[in-house]
């Protein structure tokens, strides 16, 4: 090609690469970017015109670029242009920088009428904050004023995201700020501060390990919400699983402080497993420390054999071990009898306006114990229902402990229920088995047996022996309860 043909074709090169007009002078930094091409000793290059008298520009073996008067860097092994619609490719070890964000790729595709870049392949994005973002695709839209204010960043396919907690401490020098992993089908960045999180959402902590749908995150306030199907796992030596439909959760300096959840909401730990439609908790050193619920489904707890339900509750737990158990407005609790005592297909209950269960802590001084019931008040209309051992010591017939007044409490030891102590408008009733009942049991025993041996049953017509007389039972005493006492034959 001679001189003559040669030159309107690097004309048209530097029209292509030189994009937008006017001169470095009315450059804004931040502004629209003006592409100006620099290439190595090795690059190539070849343009063709097209209709319209735009051009088609090939580069290969070595490509860089600069925004004029930004801060703004483009490298690959090789790139085209096109004129008519404003687009640049690179591609092979795609390098992009500018202030706000780090991107490399296999290949990348820079809209600069929209100022939107579409990376592809092996796509890791570095932000101001440390954050990084590695996945198959990711867009990012450049933060200039004529087109947008903030900067925003999409990944359409599943992608991970180490997204790095800053607070006081770690802006010291020479600290070191935890990460968040978070792994999504879709995640969208705004601003290097929000995060919105779409398609089985995995967020990894050094405090806690959470699943959802969805979930969007605010690392400037330390907010984030899990939406759909949402359970947060506590780590720590005591651990905790919280599950709902919606759950709001609030952290400061990096460590998890409070919880929400809401929607068939539960939460389990060692000690307690809560149900209800909302349940709030506050954590403290990756531990639950307060759980109160509430909602129109009535809350529930269940803790070591015994179940309570009301309208709403409050667990005090400090270090995650419970020490008290407050449920509020017609409260009911029910626990499983002595087994090794008594044999019975009921329940013991307590019933009142409202219930507080007392728990011994000194038992679950090591992390690994469970506590254990000390007493249940119930106040206002109160009501309980126990079976203790009776006298005759048979299992299978105990005795019954059923009292009303405004208040009751109920003392437990490692054995079951100690007292039953009544206060104001005392009423109730104390009943033991009778005792010919057992010798009633054992006289018709005695009489199969017989006729077993015998060969015979007690009156068939061909039975020559009659079975032993038993005596009738008697009608159990019922003691009266004296208001303002202990209910009378409750065992000590």
């Amino acid at each position: 090609m001679n001189q003559r043909a040669l030159r309107p074709l690097l004309l048209g090169v530097a029209a292509c690469i030189v994009l937008a007009p006017g001169v470095l002078s009315a450059q804004v930094p931040g502004g629209r970017c003006s592409l100006t091409f620099s290439g190595t000793g090795r690059t190539k290059m070849n343009s063709m015109q097209v209709v319209g008298g735009r051009y088609h520009t090939f580069i290969s073996q070595g490509f860089r670029a600069v925004c004029d008067g930004q801060d703004v860097t483009l490298e690959a092994d090789s790139a085209e242009s096109y004129e008519e619609t404003n687009v640049f490719i690179l591609i092979g070890n795609v390098r992009y920088r500018e202030p706000r964000a780090r991107l490399t790729s296999k290949r990348l595709t820079y809209y600069l009428t929209d100022e939107r870049l579409l990376a592809e392949g092996d796509v890791v994005v570095t932000l101001p904050s440390g954050t990084v973002t590695k996945g198959p695709v990711v867009e990012y839209f450049r933060s200039v004023p004529a087109v947008r204010k903030e900067s925003r960043m999409w990944a359409p396919q599943r992608s991970l995201s180490k997204l790095v907690q800053k607070d006081s401490s770690s802006a010291k020098k020479g600290s070191a700020a935890d990460t968040v992993n978070v792994e999504a089908d879709r995640t969208a960045t705004q601003n290097d501060s929000l995060v919105f999180l779409g398609g089985r959402v995995k967020i990894t902590r050094v405090d806690m390990l959470s699943n959802s749908d969805s979930a969007r995150l605010d690392a400037g306030t330390g907010f984030a919400q899990l939406i759909g199907s949402a359970v947060v796992r506590g780590k720590g030596e005591r651990p905790f699983t919280l599950e709902s439909l919606v759950m709001d959760l609030f952290s400061k300096n990096k460590v998890l402080e409070r919880v929400v959840a809401k929607g068939s909401a539960r939460a389990t730990s060692d000690d307690l497993d809560v149900a209800s439609d909302t349940i709030l908790m506050d954590v403290d050193s990756n531990r639950i420390d307060r759980a109160r619920a509430w909602g129109r489904q009535r809350a529930l707890v269940l803790s070591q054999g015994r179940r309570m339900t009301a309208d709403s509750l409050d667990a005090i737990m400090p270090k995650q071990k419970v020490r008290q158990v407050r449920l509020l407005r017609t409260a009911y609790a029910e626990s499983d009898v002595d087994s090794t005592r008594i044999k019975s297909k009921e329940r013991d209950w307590i019933r009142g306006d409202t219930l507080i269960a007392t728990f011994d802590t000194v038992a679950t001084k090591d992390t690994a114990g469970k506590a254990r019931v000390k007493t249940i008040l119930a106040m206002g209309k109160a009501r309980s229902y126990y079976q203790v051992q009776s006298s005759t010591g048979d299992r299978e017939r105990p005795a019954i402990n059923y009292v009303r007044g405004s208040q009751i409490t109920v003392q437990f030891d490692t054995a079951g229920v100690k007292t039953v102590d009544v206060d104001e408008k005392a009423v109730g009733l104390y009943l033991e088995p009778a005792t010919d009942t057992v010798a009633a049991k054992a006289a018709k025993a005695a009489a199969d047996k017989a006729a077993d041996k015998a060969g015979t049953k007690p009156g068939d017509k061909s039975s020559t022996k009659t079975p032993s007389k038993a005596v009738s039972p008697a009608k159990p005493s019922s003691p009266a309860i004296t208001p303002g006492k202990p209910a009378v034959g409750a065992p000590t």
